[in-house]
Order: structure tokens, then C-alpha cells, then sequence
């Protein structure tokens, strides 16, 4: 038997009082309120059988842009939930307009930033977590991103967000809710998206003031553990250990990739003014990487989270800088990217600036023209950015790109558009009709000798730029 109830972040609603129209109100269990059918409030707590993680990660869809909720049985694919007070209701598509600030420029990139975080707390665990719809005939959880908590109760209270309780992870076709037009910040959108997705993966809220499932929003949560405030956790005790019911509830997985971290702003060899201002973009072929520190002339500056790695330096003196960041994921696994820049103070009025190598997302002629050494081009295009390795659905590229894949598919690099890319290098130039050589052509052998060349000359490089341990 499966219970569920109805998790509200910030506040447990009352239930709401007969109401005139299409309002059915729903009772309670333990602080929680339960759809109709369900158990009895008499019959809670209910001691539930926990369902064991399964091979195949679960998915969950984080719907930005907007649908019409029918009141049903919780199915994604057909746009239904017993959640919402009404038999019908619009969930308008999420407005970015007040999250825009660098480097997140975009509705996108707000989108994106968002989503590998969601990512981030949930990268211990056998979860794929997308904003893209997927296909039919896939099982998915959804959470839709967007609106405010009146359009689907009369008494939102303080609502931000809206799950169903789903002990054991049961269903894998939860349908809960963010209520982004409620909420002020990035950081708080991404807080309320992996609190309610955690009650559908079968977390009770806690009372540890750290904890992402504590009932209120809180600054820099983390999974933790406490004593449930309201009701019991699923096996029918007052304390639970988040990390655990995950665990069993979805699967671990371990984090082995090591992040990267590259400088935009300014480019390795740049000229620049002062007061140095200093953005730079990580992420990791697993997660994210999601802390930075930021060294100047070994001495740090302080450290960043995501999705936000800008500083703005006052105290680089005139000459030759070393600056340093070292990124650190989720799993523990370190790297460092170093660059040399000098500090000219009247290079912005005399118009000698320059901006060195290039970052991730900006525009390449080759590798070579690339901080970390990895250009890819559209194929048939003419497009090209700098770009880092990374897989599908589980990555985080930097702000407008994406996990597109090569030719057929074998590889995936952070990219613009949709994909497919290859990689442009000096070696394959002649490839890619971007420059000839004198001289016979180049037979089939020759090809793939040079493209062989080219890729284990990448692999070199990374392997020894790289500065990664593993913690």
C-alpha cells in the first residue's frame, strides 16, 4: 500500500474550509495533506514497505515551460495532478526576467544554471535530471517551474512548493510543483526544487535548520538529518538521515569525474586595467563543480559557489599577475586552471587591451586559441566555441550551451544549438576545409593518422593541465 501526502515548503496548509465550485477540499495526516482515497488521518503514521532502487535511473523532468494541469492521477506525460484545488489550471512558463545577472545574461542560461544545480545535490544518487521533456513512452517525475501558489489552492498561505509524499519512491511519475513567481533568488528556485522533489523521492521535512528538507527555505542547505518536525518519515520513526532514504530509495552513484575550471574573463596572456575583473565557468562530466577559490599571486581572494564565479580585483598593482582557481565538486574531486596577465592602467583609455586565450563559449579558430585547449564546430557551419567533454543529462555546461553530441554520437561536448560538432584543431584543419597544406592530398591513412594524432595530443594535454586529485 501506498500512502500519499501532500508536503507544503514554508508552511503546512490547514485544510481548507467546504468550499463553493469546483474545491475539493483534502484532510490531513501527520501535518500533511493526503488526496482523497487515501488513508485515513487515524491511520497515520503508516509504517510503508521501502521499494529498493532499481538499475535504471530515475528521471526527472523540471518543466520551465509551462502547461494546463488537469486534476487527475499524477501523469507527466499527460499533464495530471491530484495536487491543485481545481479541476483545471495554467501553470504559465517560468519568468527569468528578475534572475538575469552575470554571467547568467538569458533566460536560458538561467534555465540551464538552474538545472545543474538541481543536478548538483542530487549527483550522489542515480537520478537524470533534464529541462527537456522526455520522449514518449519514457517514466518520469515533473516538477513544474513557474507561477505562484494561488493558481492551484485558494489558501496558498505561504506556499513555494508542493509535493506529493511518495514513501518508498514508488511512483516514478510524481507530479509536484516550484513556484518560482514566489521566490526572489536563483538559489531559492533551486532550494524549493530539490526540497519537493525529495518528498516525492520519499523525505519527510527535518528540523535541522541546515537541511534542504527543513520546511523553510534556508541559505546554503545540504542534505543532512533531524528529526521530523511533523508526522514521521516513512518507516514510521520521528529521525531521518537524507542521504540514506536516497540511497535506497534511487541508488548511489559515485562521483569520479574531475571538475574543470576556465578563465573568460580575463584570458591567459591578457592586458588588462585596473581594477581587475575576474568570471570564470566550471563544470564537471558527472555534476558540477560548485566551489571556487581564487588565487592572486598565491594569495586567496576569497571563494564563489554556483552559479556565480566573479570577482572584481582593487588591490592588483601595476606588472605581471599569476591568477589561480581551484574548483572543487561534489564527490570531493579537485583541479586548477592558472593564467598570467599583466596589469596596465591606462590600457583602456589608450584602446591596448587585449583579452588573451579564449573561455568556455566564446569563439575559437582552433585549440590552440582555446585556455583549455578544445575547440568544436558545427558540422556543415561555421560556428565554433571553446568547449569541455561532458554527458548527456548529467552535465553542466556553461550559461547558453549544451551537451551536444559528435557525428555518431560517440562523444558529447558543451556546445551551442543542437548539435553535432567536431572537433576543430589545427591538426584537422585540411579536415574541415578551414585550410590547405601543399603538397598531395592526404589519403584515408594519413587521415586517421592525423586525427589519431590530434586526439591523443588532446588527451596529453588534458591529463597533464589538468592538476586533478582525487579526494
Amino acid at each position: 500500500m501506498k500512502t500519499i501526502a501532500l508536503l507544503v515548503l514554508w508552511t503546512c496548509l490547514a485544510a481548507p474550509p467546504a468550499l463553493a465550485g469546483n474545491v475539493t477540499p483534502m484532510p490531513e495526516c501527520g501535518g500533511y495533506r493526503i488526496p482523497p482515497g487515501r488513508p485515513s488521518p487515524e491511520q497515520c503514521p503508516v509504517k510503508l514497505r521501502t521499494w529498493k532502487a532499481g538499475d535504471r535511473p530515475v528521471v526527472l523532468f523540471l518543466n520551465f515551460g509551462g502547461a494546463v494541469i488537469k486534476n487527475g492521477d499524477d501523469d507527466p506525460a499527460n499533464d495530471t495532478s491530484w495536487i491543485p484545488d481545481y479541476n483545471e489550471v495554467t501553470i504559465p512558463p517560468f519568468e527569468a526576467e528578475g534572475f538575469i545577472r552575470a554571467p547568467l545574461t538569458t533566460r536560458q542560461a538561467v534555465i540551464d544554471a538552474v538545472t545543474g544545480w538541481v543536478r548538483h545535490f542530487y549527483s550522489p544518487f542515480n537520478v537524470v535530471v533534464t529541462s527537456e521533456r522526455p520522449p514518449a513512452g519514457t517514466t518520469y517525475a515533473m516538477m513544474m517551474v513557474g507561477g505562484t501558489a494561488d493558481l492551484i489552492t485558494p489558501n496558498p498561505g505561504g506556499m513555494v512548493g508542493v509535493s506529493p509524499f511518495d514513501c518508498g519512491n514508488a511512483s516514478k511519475s510524481d507530479v509536484a510543483f516550484c513556484f518560482a513567481g514566489n521566490l526572489g533568488s536563483v538559489a531559492d528556485i533551486v532550494t524549493t526544487i530539490v526540497h519537493e522533489a525529495g518528498h516525492g523521492f520519499g523525505l519527510a521535512h527535518e528540523d535541522n535548520p541546515e537541511a534542504i528538507m527543513n520546511p523553510y527555505v534556508t541559505a546554503d542547505p545540504d542534505w543532512g538529518e533531524g528529526t521530523v518536525p511533523d508526522g514521521r518519515a516513512c518507516d514510521g520513526s520521528s529521525y531521518q538521515v537524507s542521504s540514506e532514504v536516497l540511497g535506497e530509495n534511487l541508488g548511489n552513484r559515485a562521483d569520479l569525474e574531475t571538475p574543470w575550471v576556465d578563465f573568460v574573463e580575463p584570458g591567459d596572456g591578457a592586458l588588462v586595467a585596473a581594477p581587475v575583473t575576474v568570471n570564470l565557468f566550471t563544470g564537471d562530466e558527472d555534476s558540477l563543480g560548485v566551489r571556487v577559490e581564487l588565487f592572486l599571486d598565491g594569495q586567496s581572494v576569497g571563494v564563489k559557489t554556483w552559479p556565480y564565479f566573479s570577482w572584481r580585483l582593487t588591490n592588483a598593482e601595476a606588472g605581471r599577475h599569476t591568477l589561480r582557481a581551484q574548483v572543487t565538486d561534489r564527490g570531493g574531486n579537485t583541479s586548477s586552471s592558472s593564467i598570467t596577465v599583466r596589469v596596465e592602467p591606462e590600457c583602456a583609455s589608450s584602446g591596448t587591451c587585449t583579452r588573451g586565450t579564449s573561455g568556455i563559449g566564446e569563439a575559437c579558430r582552433n585549440d590552440t586559441s582555446c585556455h583549455l585547449g578544445l575547440c568544436v564546430v558545427e558540422l556543415g557551419g561555421s560556428d565554433s566555441w571553446c568547449s569541455a567533454p561532458c554527458e548527456i543529462n548529467s552535465s553542466a555546461c556553461a550559461p547558453g550551451m549544451t551537451c551536444v553530441p559528435n557525428a555518431d554520437g560517440t562523444s558529447h561536448y558543451c556546445a551551442e544549438g543542437d548539435g553535432p560538432v567536431q572537433i576543430k584543431s589545427r591538426a584537422l584543419d585540411h579536415q574541415l576545409g578551414c585550410a590547405t597544406r601543399p603538397g598531395a592530398p592526404a589519403t584515408g591513412a594519413g587521415l586517421f593518422g592525423l586525427a589519431l594524432l590530434a586526439a591523443l595530443a588532446l588527451a596529453l594535454r588534458r591529463s597533464q593541465g589538468s592538476g586533478a586529485t582525487l579526494g
